[in-house]
């Protein structure tokens, strides 16, 4: 399996590597071959890989980026139709959409991939959240002054922050081979399941071969999942 992270120094800022981190070795205690290339900006974006990772960052990272938008929707694109998995989080998952507006008035053209805009947000949502994904229990961490008006369907549904952000319903998007989600660095790790989804479906393996590695990740991820329930009061 080849995965590409995409821009890990200019959208790394909260600790996104972890979830390229918990592909690769969720991969590698299986026995599945895995690699890793890092494209940073101005590189070469591979389109032949079978995952692409991108991360948040800053409001002035997000322009950067956006410098050249234009390669990473080419490069993207034609991964689509080899059927290759996004996982965008953060700034990345706006990155993601047909264009983020700014706070000053300006705006900043996205790669198109998820249809909508991005706009900033009336108040800054930070805080832990437990959620729904399919018939899995997620939870994570968020930290964005942005949302994404979007028809696109939501990844994480019966979202439960604590009373301040009862607002928030649902989170993220996916749709086809793509997950976009607020939840940072932490939630691959945090959240297992949907790493192993991604695997299966791009492996086309089950994932039955278990290891002691792998039990070790779980229970720990389960114990934050756990705690962050209970500091929820749930």
């Amino acid at each position: 399996m080849h995965i590409v992270h995409l821009f890990p120094e200019t959208l790394g800022l909260f600790g996104d590597s972890g979830n390229v981190l918990a592909l690769r070795k969720r991969c590698e205690w299986r026995g599945i071959d895995v690699r890793v290339t890092a494209v940073e900006r101005g590189e070469s974006i591979p389109s032949n890989a079978d995952v692409y990772v991108i991360g948040s960052g800053s409001s002035n990272s997000v322009r950067l980026v956006g410098e050249n938008i234009d390669e990473v929707r080419d490069a993207l694109t034609n991964a689509l139709t080899r059927d290759a998995s996004i996982l965008a989080v953060g700034a990345g998952l706006h990155l993601m959409s047909d264009r983020i507006d700014w706070s000053d008035g300006s705006s900043t053209t996205g790669a198109g991939i998820v249809s909508g805009v991005s706009v900033p947000r009336p108040t800054r949502l930070v805080g832990e959240f437990v959620g729904c994904v399919a018939d899995l229990s997620v939870a994570g961490f968020v930290n964005t002054g942005h949302r994404l008006e979007t028809d696109a369907p939501a990844h994480i549904r019966n979202v439960v922050f604590d009373d301040s952000h009862d607002e928030v319903q649902n989170d993220g998007v996916e749709f086809g081979t793509i997950i976009g989600t607020h939840s940072h660095g932490s939630y691959l790790p945090m959240n297992p399941a949907i790493a192993d989804s991604i695997i299966a479906r791009t492996t086309g393996q089950s994932l039955v071969k278990e290891s002691a590695h792998i039990e070790r990740a779980d229970r720990a991820a389960q114990a934050s999942r756990d705690a962050i329930r209970k500091r929820l009061g749930l």
